[in-house]
């Protein structure tokens, strides 16, 4: 690796001239010494040693008297981390001299084969006329679980295809996946200390590293090779954090010399130089992030303030324009402060939305905090009540996800008004397994054990320790559609996230809701408040808005279907009717379908081409309709054998002719809904080939509970169902039919979706949703875990006695409140993909 040094960085004081004769003269009176290179090396280790401690007392003078006079003949044998600690001390005058003469002194002195030495011990050559610095560590390294530090290459598909992670030391580790696995591809070996930060930047695929060296190293790839390019920081403390400017032509580095490094290359010198910003910053920096405009620089630090910086270099940034942080922009200007004033915490992470207008943070006191200029100089502050958050991210410009140590990923929102707010956890707990005891039996177990705590040590959460690290895997802070952690316990984890989709909660009524329906682009939800109403709410902005109440039915409403390419509602209800609701202006309209059933309908649905639905009912049968255009009205016709009970659920096949059904006989089963008025003949499927009307193409063995929900997947090759005896089956359709089933340790099921071909969400009585898994090459349905978000639960630390106590007063072998920590607080019914 090569790292070019020159005479001369923008920003910094003309170093003393001294005259090129004059040099000649003092360096030729030093030829005549004629020193092995072995006895030059104990020379200068012993006067190295013997003046470095006087290094921050060194004024000019004493800079140039002895690098151009008394170290001359010795200056060949100058390491990488004598110069380190030299460089780390002198100001600017004092740099340049340093660098010039005893590289000027290396070229005079040493021959080609001392030139080789010196270079492979990481010496200062010089190669006609530019300046080399050379620095190269070899050594056995010891690999540790902990992944501190992390960083991601975009592909040109804008998705990640690389990770470079430090195994917490001083080593760089670069992952490729490669299909399901990840498989190491490099390791970077040129920190002799800990490293602190990594970023990779996307466009110019360069990675750059800091550590507790107090280096920074830019890493180029030529050839299939990582080469390094070292960057002297000139800072006396460890380097605690590194970030590439958005158009990656510098970088910043923040340090525990309470000053920020900004680095950019310089062309004409072919090296890469530090500017500092210093005041007011007043201890560690731990975080940094940029502006979008390149020239902004926010950063935390442990004086418990969050500032942002101009980072303005006229050298390599053109003037920027005014922004709501400001309009002059000269280098190190402080644009805003936030935090201290006695109260806040270590600022372990900053971070800019995508438009720049907004800034979050992150503090050791478990606060989050969000300020917009455009709206308001002061911060929103949110004080959680978890622990200490590490890591923060914004997701879109309304939301931001934080990690740290209560080790699972957090998303909070902000809206337009300025209000913080928590949503929810974004981890998949861990299923525990444990039987109802007593309390008695409870205080025992916890007895034994001598803890409070009578759960096991293994976390619920995917992390085992703490997330240290939050980065964007796919998307951007406009649009995240994947984001990443890595922590202490040496895992990665990307998160599949979708904020508008999954992460949004709004309580609608203080009724149950017995069903709903999403419109085509999910701006309206038709539900029924557990009556014979069905409520239209539209989303304007954050809020949803009643627009429509659909009155017809005399009868409790059971079911909702909204067809989202005719723009159609059907509903069923107790009093054996359904109605097809179309839009006529700003009103709804009701067509009354005749079901001819003599009990309560049940469930309804429409089909894929919105040509016909099905309805099921008490009457032991399902009434498929559709409409007659000769008559001008709809028609049903019945499916009835061998239902022997209620049907419960209803869903469709993807070619619109197959249809699935769940009911009180403990039976899923496939029907043939083919009428022929409507529909061409179905091509053959797994299910079958021949498909007269009615005919019962599967049925379901095993299963020993009320059928609630079913579900064909996307392909329309796989049927699944949830039953009352907290059952989720997956049978797949082919010569002879495979069927899978998973008996969970969950109270009943109510309802069930595929979410991808392999993986299905279930909800019921529980009150929260369950991930389930199914493997095609084992035939095998598995846990994935739930997918709700708990409440944090503040409690006291309390002896075993006592909460033996308190569950004896309450008579219950629980010592929860009863308020769930879920978010439904009842049975979740009716699930839709949003």
């Amino acid at each position: 690796m090569h790292k070019r040094l020159g005479s001369k960085s923008a920003g910094m004081t003309e170093p003393r001239q001294i005259p090129q004769e004059r040099q000649r003269r003092s360096y030729s009176s030093h030829r005549a010494l004629d020193i092995s290179p072995v006895v030059r090396d104990i020379m200068m280790n012993r006067v190295f040693a013997v003046i470095s401690p006087h290094f921050e007392d060194f004024g000019s003078q004493e800079w140039v008297s002895w690098f151009t006079v008394k170290l001359t003949p010795l200056l060949p044998s100058l390491t990488p981390e004598m110069l380190q600690t030299v460089t780390s001390n002198a100001d600017c005058d004092a740099y340049h001299v340093i660098v010039l003469l005893s590289g000027l002194t290396f070229t005079l002195h040493g021959s080609p084969t001392e030139q080789d030495e010196a270079q492979k011990r990481g010496a200062v050559s010089c190669y006609g006329e530019k300046w080399a610095w050379t620095a190269k560590y070899t050594g056995q390294l010891s690999q540790q679980d902990e992944s501190i530090a992390k960083a991601q290459k975009k592909s040109s598909r804008e998705t990640s295809a690389e990770i470079a992670i430090s195994p917490n030391n001083h080593e760089v580790h670069i992952y490729k996946k490669s299909g399901n696995q990840w498989v190491k591809a490099h390791e970077l070996k040129e920190h002799n200390g800990h490293i602190t930060g990594i970023d990779w930047a996307p466009k110019s695929d360069r990675i750059v590293t800091c550590g507790a060296d107090r280096n920074a190293y830019v890493w180029s790839q030529k050839d299939g090779v990582w080469k390094p390019t070292l960057v002297i920081l000139r800072i006396n403390r460890a380097a605690t954090f590194v970030k590439w400017s958005p158009l990656e032509n510098k970088f910043a580095v923040g340090s525990g010399a309470r000053l920020i490094s900004v680095c950019y290359f310089e062309s004409e010198n072919d090296w890469w130089v530090s500017k500092h910003i210093k005041k007011p910053i007043r201890s560690t920096v731990l975080s940094l992030d940029w502006h979008p405009n390149n020239v902004l620089l926010a950063a935390g630090s442990c004086d418990f303030k969050c500032r942002v910086f101009s980072a303005y270099i006229k050298e390599v940034d053109e003037k920027p324009a005014p922004t709501p942080w400001g309009s002059k922009m000269p280098f190190g200007q402080v644009m805003a402060e936030f935090g201290g004033a006695g109260s806040g915490g270590w600022v372990h992470s900053v971070c800019f939305s995508a438009s720049g207008n907004r800034l979050a943070w992150v503090s050791h006191d478990s606060t989050v905090t969000v300020v917009d200029p455009t709206k308001s100089s002061t911060p929103s502050q949110l004080k959680t009540e978890f622990l200490a958050l590490l890591s923060v991210t914004f997701v879109s410009e309304n939301n931001i996800v934080a990690a740290g140590h209560d080790c699972c990923p957090m998303l909070f929102s902000f809206d337009d008004g300025g209000t913080l707010t928590f949503i929810s956890k974004l981890d998949i707990p861990k299923q525990s397994i444990q039987r109802n005891i007593s309390a008695m039996e409870r205080f025992r177990n916890m007895d034994k054990r001598a803890t409070t705590e009578d759960r096991n040590s293994t976390l619920e959460t995917l992390h085992q320790n703490s997330i240290t690290q939050v980065s964007i895997y796919e998307g951007d802070k406009r649009d995240c559609r994947k984001f990443c952690t890595t922590g202490i316990d040496g895992a990665m984890t990307i998160w599949d996230f979708k904020v508008k989709a999954a992460m949004s909660y709004h309580s609608f009524l203080l009724e149950p809701i017995s069903c709903h329906a999403w419109n085509k682009d999910r701006t309206q939800i038709a539900l029924c408040p557990n009556n014979h109403e069905v409520h239209i709410y539209k989303k304007e902005g954050n809020n949803w808005n009643k627009i429509h109440v659909l009155k017809e039915h005399n009868g409790q409403v059971t079911g909702i279907d909204w067809a989202p390419e005719s723009n159609r509602i059907v509903t069923c209800g107790t009093d054996r009717n359904a109605y097809v609701w179309t839009l006529k202006g700003d009103a709804w309209k009701p067509t009354l379908v005749i079901l001819r059933i003599n009990r309560a309908a049940r469930c309804v649905k429409w089909s894929p081409k919105e040509n016909k639905f099905a309805v099921g009912s008490g009457s032991r049968l399902i009434s498929v309709c559709y409409f007659e255009q000769d008559n001008d009205w709809w028609v049903c016709k019945h499916i009835k054998k061998p239902i022997r009970s209620t049907i419960l659920c209803l869903d469709w096949h993807p070619n619109n002719v197959l249809l699935a059904a769940g009911s009180c006989d403990f039976k899923c089963r496939i029907f043939s809904a083919y009428i022929k008025e409507v529909e061409e003949k179905p091509a053959p499927t797994p299910w079958g080939s021949k498909m007269p009307f009615g005919e019962v193409m599967f049925e379901s063995t095993g299963t020993s509970g009320w059928v609630h929900g079913v579900c064909f997947s996307d392909s329309g090759n796989r049927v699944a169902w949830a039953s009352h005896d907290s059952t989720v089956a997956v049978a797949e359709g082919g010569k002879t039919a495979v069927l899978a089933s998973l008996t969970s340790e969950t109270l009943p099921l109510l309802c069930v979706t595929f979410i991808t071909e392999n993986s299905l969400v279930a909800a019921g009585h529980d009150c929260y949703p369950v991930l389930f898994v199914y493997d095609s090459n084992k035939a095998a349905l598995s846990f994935g875990g739930k997918l709700d978000v708990p409440k944090q639960s503040a409690q006291k630390g309390m002896t075993a006695r006592e909460r033996f106590q308190n569950l004896d007063k309450k008579a219950t072998a629980d010592s929860k409140e009863a308020v769930l920590e879920s978010v439904h607080k009842n049975s979740i019914r009716p699930l839709n993909l949003q």
